[in-house]
């Protein structure tokens, strides 16, 4: 479950320590089946200790995935 204030801080491209991610940010899996992929970040999933994300790969398939595994590509548009 999300905050309304924290879905329209996403949404608005609003980041945070806590949240650094926004809509259409291009990232980077870190570990796990899709290591070293490309994603763009779709929505916020989790206000968790671990914030969950749904991002969606290259191929158009898509996957929940902690920000722990994943990193902000700053210099790719993100």
């Amino acid at each position: 479950m999300v905050s309304e204030t924290t879905r329209s801080a996403f949404y608005e491209g609003q980041r945070s320590e806590r949240y650094p991610l926004a809509v259409n940010d291009v990232v980077s899996v870190k570990t796990g089946e899709r290591s070293g992929a490309r994603a763009w970040v779709i929505s916020i999933q989790s206000e968790d200790s671990d914030p969950m994300y749904l991002v969606e790969y290259d191929d158009g398939s898509d996957q929940v995935v902690p920000l722990s595994r994943i990193d902000r590509n700053e210099n790719d548009g993100g």
